[in-house]
């Protein structure tokens, strides 16, 4: 896949290599809020599991499956997710991506049971787990290699993702053990 057949864009099919700077500067904008977005999910859900669980009634066990659901489909769909972007194409699996996980997000929102808040959450980790592997080939083919890429952080997928997984484990049940043996970890790997 060559660098500008990633970046036709679907609604017009034009080239947009032919756009200014500017162009490739907002898709890259909107490529990092959109992974800010998944990550910040997972941060909010955990702030609000106590209110969660007060108007749903869920023990800690229910609780655990709100924020597990979507960990585990996401870990476990990403890979797949990859490959199903390198064949449907990294936009379109984007755009897919993104719209399950706005509409899990709203169906989320109004769940009025533990089962249909789980199913939410485990259909967002689906959402993002297609859209996330597309968000960082869309970056890396957007921006050039060099000081640019760099500080769109480009070149630091492997520690972007230890840092996401790490960050994952550190749920409430495991708070403290978990952030001792993830931060030993990263400043061993750098």
């Amino acid at each position: 896949m060559t660098r500008a057949s990633l970046l036709i864009t679907p609604a017009t099919g034009h080239d947009s290599e032919s756009t200014s700077g500017a162009g490739a500067t907002v898709a890259v904008v909107i490529l990092v809020l959109t992974q800010l977005m998944f990550v910040v999910d997972t941060s909010i859900v955990n702030v609000a599991l106590p209110d969660i669980g007060r108007e749903l009634g869920l023990s800690d066990t229910g609780l655990s499956w709100v924020v597990t659901a979507y960990a585990l489909t996401f870990g476990g769909l990403i890979l797949l997710s990859g490959k199903v972007g390198s064949m449907i194409g990294l936009c379109r699996a984007l755009l897919l991506g993104v719209s399950v996980f706005v509409i899990a997000s709203i169906a989320g929102g109004l769940a009025t049971s533990a089962e249909i808040l789980a199913a939410a959450r485990a259909l967002q980790g689906t959402g993002a787990a297609l859209a996330a592997p597309s968000v960082m080939a869309l970056l890396m083919g957007i921006t050039d290699p060099g000081p640019q890429r760099s500080r769109d952080g480009c070149s630091s997928g492997p520690r972007y993702w230890r840092r996401r997984a790490s960050a994952s484990v550190s749920s409430r049940s495991f708070s403290a053990s978990a952030e001792l043996i993830r931060d030993r970890w990263l400043n061993a790997c750098g």
